[in-house]
């Protein structure tokens, strides 16, 4: 028995194949509830681990907290991917002088749930910096990437006082969370300091991540404050074209009602906030309706300078 590369393999080409196949693998995910499949993934994918020894036979699946609302979800979750009840240990405050929770570890030790999870989520298995969400999540259902974004906010997200979204060691991790967000229609930004955050962006967004965050969550009426603040804010997605701030600005200019704002719009060439562009426009309204008043009462209420209207007709200030 030799192993040869599958483009090499020919018509009429002998293979062992097993007397009887794992049932786990038989019954795959069609079995499973797909909330508690992406529920027991995000939670994998922030707070768990794998460990395997080949030597030894061995292998085990776990996911550790000290939060007992997580330990809760990971137990129901793991018990119906897998089929079976895992067990908890734990590990208590004293004997560890930093500790000011217990540690509970929710794991499984079997090789027949390692191999499911290796035959579907190969991408669990990396160490933390090379972590990726699964290709069967990214490609799956609304309700399994949205159960997924539960369970990894329960385990990884975080919330401070002006911002709210997920923190990983792993750039592409960080990618693949951006990009799930967007598919359910949340925007979100990358930020990197020792790691990386994705940050949800604007009060739409904020909104609609809201109704992500599991009711559980002992961060919710945070949340909720920061939502109710974001509305008060002009950072949603209600935007006029830069083309269009152009045209304002320079009617601004051309009134001398031009105080700077939209210069550094501008200059990088980007979109303004429509009801900033409306108070901007009202007060060019308001300064065209005072085109009633006449002679040197129009010119100071337009603050036209003297000077100007002299180089203009190519007088001196003195005939004007």
């Amino acid at each position: 028995i030799c192993t040869i590369p599958a483009e090499k393999v020919q018509l009429g080409f002998f293979a062992p194949a097993p007397r009887t196949l794992d049932k786990c693998i038989v019954k795959e995910y069609e079995e499973n509830d797909e909330q508690s499949l992406g529920w027991f993934i995000g939670l994998q994918c922030s707070e768990g681990y794998t460990y395997r020894s080949k030597k030894n036979r061995y292998a085990e699946i776990g996911i550790c907290n000290t939060d007992k609302t997580i330990v809760s979800i990971a137990q129901r979750t793991m018990a119906r991917v897998f089929k079976k009840e895992p067990s908890i240990a734990v590990r208590p405050i004293e004997g560890n002088h930093k500790a000011t929770k217990e540690l509970y570890t929710v794991r499984i030790s079997s090789n027949d749930a390692y191999s499911m999870l290796e035959l579907k989520a190969p991408e669990l298995l990396q160490k933390a910096p090379q972590k990726r969400i699964p290709n069967f999540v990214k490609s799956g259902s609304k309700e399994l990437k949205i159960c997924f974004l539960k369970g990894f906010f329960m385990g990884d997200g975080f919330v401070d006082q002006e911002r709210v979204g997920f923190s990983t060691s792993s750039i592409a991790l960080a990618q693949d969370l951006q990009q799930l967000l967007s598919n359910v229609g949340v925007y979100s930004y990358i930020e990197r300091n020792d790691y990386f955050k994705v940050v949800i962006s604007g009060a739409q967004s904020y909104q609609r991540f809201l109704t992500i965050v599991p009711q559980q969550d002992h961060r919710l009426e945070r949340i909720k404050r920061l939502v109710q603040r974001s509305t008060c804010r002009r950072n949603d997605r209600d935007v006029l074209p830069a083309d269009y701030v152009e045209i304002i600005s320079k009617t601004l200019k051309e009134l001398h009602l031009d105080d700077g704002y939209f210069y550094e719009t501008l200059q990088k060439k980007n979109n303004a906030h429509v009801e900033t562009c409306r108070k901007y426009v009202h007060k060019i309204i308001e300064r065209m309706k005072s085109n009633e008043n006449t002679n040197g009462k129009l010119r100071r209420t337009w603050s036209i300078q003297v000077k100007e209207i002299a180089e203009a007709l190519g007088v001196s200030c003195g005939t004007v």
